[in-house]
């Protein structure tokens, strides 16, 4: 045990700090490990993409009692989304405001694979704050247009505006894009440094391989769908 704790105060030092590590600097510009690991992401997703556009796609069905597994993954994953969107946005909007789908399904995909590049021993990039503040405020912006847009159908935009006169609207309306943004950050940071402590443990190299594959095919799935579900349930709320 003495060993054991030896061992671990030796690499601490090693953990991931807050601050993603600066890889490069190009004209005071700090190229940090969560823009490697982002830019990584976002090219497989591109690559994969065309990939299946170009190869499968062409080849599917539409019976899905013939249909292939790679058919089966994709089309599940779209409409997982999109069931999850129409009874709390599209139903309210009649069917409008298609376009959410596309973007929570690539946000959905981006925090999935982003989180799963851990496997490969980089920093995943909503470890990033400043990424996962990004996704907040696009969910802020959806959450007060769209909520305007559909008050102005419905007549009630004098009702809406005047939500804002409130101080304690403004302060729970302001909460919404530091909650999200910080519960993101803090669970995939806290996730990927997990999994470096499990590193640590003196066990077989079977153990920590097999339980970061797990663990982070776990933890990516969590945080893609928790972050969409609260982002739709907000939507919702402010459009309703």
């Amino acid at each position: 045990m003495f060993n054991l704790i030896s061992q671990i105060n030796m690499l601490a030092i090693e953990l991931p700090e807050i601050a993603p590590k600066v890889l490069w600097e190009f004209w005071g510009f700090g190229f940090t490990e969560t823009m490697l690991s982002g830019l990584v992401t976002v090219v497989v997703l591109i690559v994969i993409a065309i990939i299946i556009r170009v190869f499968a796609i062409p080849k599917w069905k539409s019976d899905y009692s013939k249909c292939s597994g790679l058919q089966l993954i994709v089309c599940g994953l779209v409409e997982g989304v999109d069931d999850n969107l129409e009874p709390s946005v599209y139903v309210h909007t009649h069917g409008r405001n298609q376009f959410l789908s596309f973007w929570y399904f690539a946000v959905v995909c981006f925090i999935f694979f982003g989180t799963m590049i851990e496997v490969f021993s980089l920093r995943p990039p909503t470890s990033s704050l400043s990424m996962t503040i990004a996704f907040a405020l696009f969910t802020f912006l959806f959450i007060h247009v769209l909520g305007i847009k559909e008050a102005k159908k419905h007549n009630r935009l004098k009702q809406r505006l005047l939500r804002y006169a409130n101080p304690i609207n403004i302060i729970t309306d302001a909460v919404v894009p530091i909650s999200m943004s910080l519960r993101l950050f803090i669970s995939v940071l806290s996730g990927f440094i997990i999994m470096d402590l499990v590193y640590l443990i003196p066990f077989p190299i079977a153990y920590p391989a097999i339980g970061n594959i797990m663990f982070t095919l776990f933890h990516a799935v969590i945080q893609s769908y928790v972050f969409f579900i609260l982002s739709a349930s907000f939507i919702s709320e402010a459009i309703e």
